[in-house]
C-alpha cells in the first residue's frame, strides 16, 4: 500500500475570488442594512452565492460572528481547523471551515479594508482573530466587568435561541476588527485597540446556505481597561446581497460527498447524539 500523506493544504480558486472582488468593488450593496441593537445580537440568513458585509460607520468596534449551515446547525464554524489551514487571522481569500463530516468552506473573505498599523512599543499584531472564544459571562465577571452587561456569548446565544438553535452549538467565534498579538514564545494573546476607521468593512462570500449570528463586543475596540466600559457599543451594520455569484460547490475533486446517514438517528432523521463507531479508512463497508 502506498504511504498516505496527510496535509492541511486545500485547493483555492484564487481567480474566482479575484473576479468576485472586482464585481463587488466598493459599491453599495443591495439588501437591507441591519443595525445591531445595543446589548443584543442578531441572526441573518445568507443563501449560497450571497455576499455578507460587516461595516463600521462609526469606526473601531469588535464584532463577533458565528456561521452555521442554515439546514443543519451541526455543520458549523470550526475554529481550530480554520487556524491550522488558514492561520490565526483573516485576510482576503481566507476561508472559514466547517465541522465534520463535510469539512468544507462555509464562507470566504472577499474584501477587508482595515489597514493594520504598528505603533511605537506595540508588538506585531493583526486583525480579525479566528479563535475569538465567545467572551463568556464568567470571563466578563473575572476581568471585573460591570454587573448587568451582557457578554458576547450571551448576545450571540440569545439571538441563536430566537431562531431555534441551541446554545451548545457555539464553541468559538470569529472576532472581526479585533487586533490581536500572539507572543511567539509564550503564546500569550494581547488585544490591542483596533485600527478600524469609519467606513471600514469586511465582505464575505457564502459558499453554502448560511445562518450568521452577529454581536458587537462589550469590549468595544479592545485594549480599553474594563472598568471604563459600560457595555455600550459603536454602530455595526450587517447587509446581505443575494445572487451575486454561483458558488464553486463541493471542494474535493475525486472525493465523494459523505454519507450523512451514518450520523443520523433513524427514528428522527436528525443528527444523533449517541457515540458510536463509523466505518474507517480501509474497513469493509
Amino acid at each position: 500500500m502506498a504511504e498516505r500523506v496527510y496535509s492541511h493544504a486545500r485547493p483555492l480558486d484564487a481567480g474566482f475570488y479575484a473576479e468576485l472582488r472586482t464585481l463587488v468593488g466598493s459599491r453599495p450593496l443591495a439588501g437591507e442594512r441591519i443595525a445591531l441593537p445595543q446589548g443584543r445580537g442578531v441572526v441573518v440568513r445568507a443563501p449560497a452565492g450571497s455576499v455578507i458585509v460587516f461595516e463600521l460607520p462609526q469606526g473601531r468596534q469588535i464584532v463577533n460572528i458565528f456561521f452555521w449551515n442554515a439546514d443543519d446547525p451541526d455543520e458549523r464554524y470550526w475554529a481550530e481547523e480554520t487556524m491550522l489551514i488558514e492561520g490565526s487571522h483573516l485576510q482576503r481569500s481566507t476561508r472559514l471551515w466547517g465541522t465534520m463530516a463535510r469539512f468544507r468552506p462555509l464562507a470566504t473573505v472577499v474584501e477587508d479594508t482595515v489597514v493594520t498599523m504598528r505603533r511605537s512599543g506595540e508588538p506585531q499584531a493583526f486583525h480579525h482573530f479566528t479563535h475569538g472564544g465567545s467572551g463568556t459571562p464568567a470571563d466578563w465577571r473575572y476581568r471585573g466587568g460591570r454587573a448587568g452587561v451582557p457578554s458576547s456569548w450571551e448576545r450571540l446565544t440569545r439571538a441563536m435561541r430566537d431562531v431555534g438553535v441551541e446554545e451548545y452549538q457555539l464553541t468559538e467565534n470569529v472576532s472581526l476588527f479585533q487586533k490581536t498579538a500572539i507572543d511567539p514564545v509564550s503564546q500569550v494573546l494581547t488585544i490591542l485597540p483596533s485600527d478600524a476607521v469609519p467606513g471600514d468593512r469586511v465582505v464575505w462570500f457564502a459558499e453554502i446556505d448560511l445562518m450568521v449570528a452577529v454581536a458587537a463586543s462589550p469590549y468595544r475596540e479592545g485594549g480599553v481597561p474594563i472598568t471604563e466600559l459600560d457595555g455600550a457599543t459603536r454602530e455595526v451594520i450587517v447587509q446581505v446581497e443575494t445572487g451575486v455569484a454561483t458558488p464553486l460547490g463541493w471542494p474535493y475533486p475525486g472525493v465523494a460527498y459523505p454519507d450523512l446517514s451514518l450520523y443520523l438517528d433513524p427514528a428522527t432523521g436528525k443528527r444523533a447524539r449517541n457515540v458510536a463507531p463509523t466505518t474507517g479508512i480501509g474497513d469493509a463497508a
